[in-house]
């Protein structure tokens, strides 16, 4: 995306033969696509697989639905995500938190990556879809992740042929397993007395009182909603935990806000209100290095984009990223400076971390509160220091995580930051020196 828009400009063809699509980068752009819903669809990126098939049931959730239908499920899952409920999440996210840094061994080697992704996850299992301790959360996760892989990869785009030993044939077998797990799931979640708010229990009713939702939507919104829910989090925690890694005087200046607000205790809700410095150093960190890089839509009638005249069914991509790397828009758009959003106050389509327009991720305010906790009781126990010559390389389809892992050394003397030396892509997208 970056040599295209460096090489072409804000309106670039990617185009193979008769596959590909078009991006339009930049504010204006983001603006005509995610404000216009009618014209511009969402699809699912994900390998459909055969009609009636796992594969294809698995991808039928809010994110590649339109119109009234997506509206709808967004008002269905909403009260999940309402702000007093968010609020009550708040001593359970602090309990499952300080659970895991329990466990964590001072001196040793520790993936902050994988760290955060079990954290993630275990409280969106608890919160978002009311799961206990025991439940197979993990192993579905797992089945998620490499369902995703495989749904996105290029040998089973070229080679569409259920037959014995393909990658095609592998996917679709994965998908058949994953439904079975995450159906297991619902039905542990009927055999619970309570019926609670959370995004399960809502689909639950939906499907199972009013037949609102269908077989095939309760597997598929199930599945993604699960992988939204700790995916884009667990990247934005680890980011936000590298990069006051490698800016100690920013680690220092937020450790002094801790300690004299906190003192040393997990915030409030009212005291998280009241750390200027913790809502910037996130908010620079969504910026900089966003959790979800781009994304795309599909014309469903003719359009303009500036002087070119486009078709019915053309695929068009618009990129966080790109958008928060523009110098017009971020001076020193590679640097890492929270300062900045004491005077910097974007537009929704100059700054969409989450989205913009009617389709913004609903789940935004539980994000944002899980980040904070986590990272203002993490650094009020711990030093991080990324291990030195670490590769540092980046990977993502849709999201942006760190290829290798985020490897650090724990010390148990909080407010004592160094720098490291690392290595690899990431010196394209940050810079640290």
């Amino acid at each position: 995306m970056r040599a295209l828009y460096n090489n072409y400009g804000d309106v670039a063809a990617l185009v193979k033969g008769s596959r590909g699509m078009i991006f339009a980068f930049g504010p204006q752009f983001n603006q005509q696509i995610l404000s216009n819903p009618a014209t511009f669809y969402c699809t699912s990126l994900m390998m459909p697989g055969p009609q009636n098939s796992a594969q294809r049931r698995l991808s039928n959730a809010v994110f590649s639905m339109n119109n009234e239908v997506a509206l709808s499920r967004r008002r269905l899952l909403m009260p999940a995500f309402h702000k007093r409920y968010i609020s009550e999440y708040r001593d359970t996210m602090v309990d499952l938190t300080q659970a895991t840094l329990d466990c964590w061994s001072v001196g040793k080697p520790i993936d902050i990556f994988e760290e955060m992704r079990k954290l993630t996850l275990q409280i969106s299992g608890r919160l978002l879809f009311g799961l206990e301790q025991d439940s197979p959360i993990a192993t579905v996760a797992n089945m998620i992740d490499l369902w995703m892989k495989r749904s996105t990869s290029v040998p089973v785009r070229l080679l569409r042929y259920n037959w014995p030993g393909t990658p095609y044939r592998r996917m679709l077998l994965l998908a058949e397993r994953l439904e079975r797990e995450i159906l297991a799931i619902a039905d542990q979640k009927r055999r619970q007395s309570d019926r609670a708010n959370d995004v399960l229990s809502l689909l639950l009713q939906a499907h199972d009182e009013s037949g609102l939702v269908s077989d095939s939507e309760l597997v598929g919104q199930t599945n993604l909603v699960l992988l939204a829910s700790y995916e884009t989090t667990t990247t934005a925690l680890t980011w936000t935990l590298f990069l006051l890694a490698q800016h100690p005087q920013i680690a220092q200046n937020l450790y002094d806000e801790l300690k004299s607000i906190l003192r040393g205790d997990p915030p409030t809700i009212e005291q998280i209100g009241k750390l200027a410095l913790l809502d910037a150093v996130i908010k620079e960190s969504l910026r900089i290095l966003p959790p979800v890089i781009y994304n795309t839509r599909t014309a469903v009638e003719p359009f303009a984009l500036g002087p070119h005249l486009l078709n019915t069914g053309t695929t068009v991509g618009f990129s966080h990223y790109i958008t928060h790397h523009l110098p017009e828009l971020f001076p020193d758009p590679e640097k890492f400076m929270p300062e900045r959003w004491s005077s910097c106050d974007p537009s929704p389509y100059e700054y969409l971390p989450f989205g913009a327009g009617s389709r913004t991720c609903i789940g935004a305010a539980f994000a944002v509160m899980l980040t904070k906790i986590v990272v203002a009781t993490i650094l009020q126990r711990f030093s991080l220091t990324v291990i030195a010559d670490s590769l540092i390389d980046r990977k993502g389809l849709i999201t942006l995580a760190p290829k290798f892992g985020m490897p650090m050394l724990l010390q148990s003397t909080p407010g004592q930051f160094a720098k490291s030396r690392v290595l690899g892509s990431i010196h394209e997208m940050v810079d640290l020196n």
